[in-house]
Protein backbone atom coordinates (compact mmCIF):
# COMPACT_ATOMS: atom_id res chain seq x y z
CA UNK A 1 0.00 0.00 0.00
CA UNK A 2 1.27 3.47 -0.83
CA UNK A 3 1.58 6.14 1.82
CA UNK A 4 -1.47 8.39 2.18
CA UNK A 5 -1.14 12.01 1.07
CA UNK A 6 -2.68 13.15 4.37
CA UNK A 7 -3.84 11.27 7.46
CA UNK A 8 -6.05 12.29 10.38
CA UNK A 9 -7.31 10.63 13.55
CA UNK A 10 -11.02 10.79 14.31
CA UNK A 11 -12.39 9.96 17.74
CA UNK A 12 -15.95 8.65 17.21
CA UNK A 13 -18.56 10.17 19.49
CA UNK A 14 -21.32 8.13 21.10
CA UNK A 15 -23.88 10.42 19.43
CA UNK A 16 -22.62 9.20 16.03
CA UNK A 17 -23.83 5.64 16.63
CA UNK A 18 -27.12 4.26 15.40
CA UNK A 19 -29.57 1.72 16.84
CA UNK A 20 -27.32 -1.15 15.72
CA UNK A 21 -24.35 0.24 17.64
CA UNK A 22 -22.20 1.19 14.70
CA UNK A 23 -21.29 4.61 13.32
CA UNK A 24 -24.17 6.18 11.40
CA UNK A 25 -23.84 6.78 7.65
CA UNK A 26 -24.36 10.52 8.18
CA UNK A 27 -21.31 10.64 10.47
CA UNK A 28 -19.23 8.79 7.86
CA UNK A 29 -20.23 11.39 5.28
CA UNK A 30 -19.22 14.19 7.67
CA UNK A 31 -15.86 12.54 8.32
CA UNK A 32 -15.16 12.37 4.58
CA UNK A 33 -16.10 16.04 4.34
CA UNK A 34 -13.60 16.76 7.13
CA UNK A 35 -10.89 15.06 5.06
CA UNK A 36 -11.77 17.00 1.90
CA UNK A 37 -11.82 20.27 3.83
CA UNK A 38 -8.43 19.60 5.38
CA UNK A 39 -7.01 18.71 1.96
CA UNK A 40 -8.24 22.02 0.54
CA UNK A 41 -6.80 23.89 3.53
CA UNK A 42 -3.49 22.08 3.01
CA UNK A 43 -3.45 23.04 -0.67
CA UNK A 44 -4.29 26.64 0.21
CA UNK A 45 -1.21 26.71 2.46
CA UNK A 46 0.98 25.30 -0.32
CA UNK A 47 -0.17 27.60 -3.11
CA UNK A 48 -1.71 31.04 -3.32
CA UNK A 49 -3.74 29.87 -6.33
CA UNK A 50 -6.51 28.47 -4.19
CA UNK A 51 -9.46 30.05 -2.46
CA UNK A 52 -11.34 27.54 -0.26
CA UNK A 53 -14.70 28.92 -1.43
CA UNK A 54 -13.79 28.03 -5.01
CA UNK A 55 -14.84 24.37 -4.67
CA UNK A 56 -18.25 22.73 -4.86
CA UNK A 57 -18.93 19.01 -4.33
CA UNK A 58 -20.73 17.37 -7.27
CA UNK A 59 -20.46 13.70 -6.32
CA UNK A 60 -19.79 11.52 -3.27
CA UNK A 61 -19.47 7.74 -3.42
CA UNK A 62 -19.19 5.71 -0.22
CA UNK A 63 -18.44 1.98 -0.13
CA UNK A 64 -18.72 0.23 3.22
CA UNK A 65 -16.14 -2.54 3.61
CA UNK A 66 -16.89 -3.24 7.29
CA UNK A 67 -18.74 -1.70 10.22
CA UNK A 68 -17.18 1.20 12.09
CA UNK A 69 -17.81 1.33 15.84
CA UNK A 70 -17.74 3.77 18.74
CA UNK A 71 -14.94 3.33 21.26
CA UNK A 72 -11.87 3.08 19.03
CA UNK A 73 -10.21 5.83 17.00
CA UNK A 74 -10.63 5.91 13.23
CA UNK A 75 -7.85 6.87 10.83
CA UNK A 76 -8.94 8.89 7.81
CA UNK A 77 -6.48 8.63 4.93
CA UNK A 78 -6.47 10.74 1.77
CA UNK A 79 -5.15 8.05 -0.58
CA UNK A 80 -5.32 9.81 -3.92
CA UNK A 81 -6.07 13.03 -5.72
CA UNK A 82 -6.51 13.37 -9.46
CA UNK A 83 -7.39 16.35 -11.61
CA UNK A 84 -9.46 17.00 -14.68
CA UNK A 85 -9.62 20.41 -16.34
CA UNK A 86 -12.12 21.83 -13.82
CA UNK A 87 -12.52 18.95 -11.36
CA UNK A 88 -10.61 17.24 -8.58
CA UNK A 89 -11.31 13.67 -7.45
CA UNK A 90 -10.37 12.83 -3.86
CA UNK A 91 -10.03 9.22 -2.69
CA UNK A 92 -10.32 8.52 1.04
CA UNK A 93 -10.27 5.51 3.31
CA UNK A 94 -11.36 5.01 6.90
CA UNK A 95 -9.50 2.47 9.01
CA UNK A 96 -10.27 1.16 12.49
CA UNK A 97 -8.23 -1.36 14.49
CA UNK A 98 -6.06 -2.12 11.46
CA UNK A 99 -8.97 -2.88 9.15
CA UNK A 100 -10.44 -0.93 6.26
CA UNK A 101 -14.04 0.07 7.00
CA UNK A 102 -14.92 2.65 4.32
CA UNK A 103 -13.74 3.78 0.89
CA UNK A 104 -14.91 7.19 -0.29
CA UNK A 105 -14.55 9.09 -3.53
CA UNK A 106 -15.58 12.72 -3.95
CA UNK A 107 -15.57 14.88 -7.05
CA UNK A 108 -15.25 18.62 -6.59
CA UNK A 109 -15.50 21.30 -9.27
CA UNK A 110 -13.32 24.38 -9.21
CA UNK A 111 -15.28 27.57 -9.88
CA UNK A 112 -15.14 31.32 -9.81
CA UNK A 113 -16.44 32.30 -6.34
CA UNK A 114 -18.09 35.47 -7.70
CA UNK A 115 -19.90 34.06 -10.74
CA UNK A 116 -20.17 30.38 -9.85
CA UNK A 117 -18.89 29.45 -13.32
CA UNK A 118 -16.53 26.48 -13.72
CA UNK A 119 -12.90 27.46 -13.95
CA UNK A 120 -9.75 25.63 -15.05
CA UNK A 121 -7.71 24.41 -12.10
CA UNK A 122 -4.43 26.37 -11.89
CA UNK A 123 -1.28 24.38 -12.70
CA UNK A 124 0.27 25.54 -9.41
CA UNK A 125 -2.47 23.72 -7.56
CA UNK A 126 -2.04 20.51 -9.55
CA UNK A 127 1.72 20.62 -8.98
CA UNK A 128 1.19 21.03 -5.22
CA UNK A 129 0.00 17.43 -5.09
Amino acid sequence: MTEPLLEFTIEPRFSETDALGHINNVAITAWLEFGRTRLIQHLANVTEALAPKSWVVVSVLIEFAAETFYGDDVTLKITGVSFGNTSMTVDCELWQNGGLTVRGKSVLVYRDPQTGAKKSIPDALKQAI
